[in-house]
């Protein structure tokens, strides 16, 4: 295994990161929306028809571009069938953009956690695929898009994946129509301490430490994966479970899973995160530092087995 030449340590894509003004659900929603249109296999006109709703506007909610309305968003889940029980929930948890929420309800709405119905998790997965660029940092466990099937079944069966969607349930349709941007450009920061801390096997940890060496050596594919230096673990995941940052549709966003998704826009802490996870891409080692690093991990845990 040849280690990579040496290039320069990678920050975000904007040179200074800035939360969307749009709400969390607002972003999600506007994934969900065209992955729903795909499974129809609906063009606009069509949409536009069937719900006496202009081209313009389904084009903007499906790109978080403008407020939805709780009945527009109705009419459109109503039109691609979604359950009734989703719609309620989903149109409960969307911002009227004509009335002014109280302080309770604009908390909730700025930092939205999705956990009643409607598949969170899928939601989640979605909105993951549809980042064109996404930071993520690994605390505890590697998140789901690097996972390797051996070390994903690990994570299921201890019950602390969650943000996994469950092993005994079929995904819903609409998730394989899910948006996926031409370039996509991911960042995965490890916890130093992730490297010592196996879930499954020996065997399991050293293939999973190994396919995120593989990912590195794939110049093809637009992967930065970098391990964070002790001094820079607290300051890059302030929060409990795995913290993320995604730019959806031009949105940032940053987005996590702790017993449930939630997402956060708008507020003060989510610019702080996001200012957090800028600056730790930028101080996290570089890539050939960051590879030997976890080759040594994978050789450790090799003669381990």
């Amino acid at each position: 295994m040849k280690s990579p030449a040496t290039q320069p340590r990678r920050a975000l894509t904007v040179s200074t990161p800035v939360v969307t003004g749009r709400f969390p659900i607002e972003i999600v929603l506007s994934v969900y929306l065209r992955a729903l249109r795909a499974t129809a296999n609906a063009t606009l006109d069509e949409v536009a028809r069937g719900t006496h709703t202009s081209i313009s506007t389904i084009t903007r909610w499906e790109r978080a571009a403008t407020p939805m309305t709780p009945q527009g968003l109705e009419t459109l889940l109503r039109y691609y069938q979604v359950p009734p029980r989703t719609i309620a929930y989903l149109r409960l948890n969307c911002p009227n953009p004509y009335g002014r929420p109280s302080r309770a309800r604009l908390d909730s709405l700025e930092h939205w956690v999705d956990t009643v119905s409607g598949k969170p998790i899928a939601r989640h997965t979605a909105v993951t695929r549809a980042a064109s660029d996404a930071v993520q940092v690994a605390t505890s466990l590697i998140p789901s898009s690097f996972r390797t099937p051996a070390y994903r079944a690990a994570v299921t069966a201890t019950g602390l994946a969650t943000d996994e969607l469950p092993a005994d349930k079929q995904p819903p349709a609409w998730l394989a129509h899910a948006p996926t941007p031409r370039v996509r450009r991911r960042t995965l920061l490890l916890d130093k301490t992730i490297l010592r801390h196996p879930v499954g096997g020996h065997d399991v940890w050293a293939a999973q430490l190994r396919h995120l060496l593989d990912l590195m050596d794939n110049r093809a594919r637009p992967v930065s994966i970098r391990v964070l230096p002790n001094r820079d673990r607290t300051a890059a995941h302030p929060t409990a479970g795995q913290t993320s940052a995604f730019a959806v549709n031009g949105h940032w966003l940053i987005s996590g899973c702790h017993l449930a998704p939630w997402y956060e826009t708008r507020t003060r802490r989510a610019q702080t995160l996001l200012r957090k996870l800028h600056n730790a891409v930028a101080n996290a080692h570089g890539r050939e530092e960051s590879y030997r690093l976890i080759r040594q991990a994978v050789e450790w845990w090799e003669a381990a087995i």
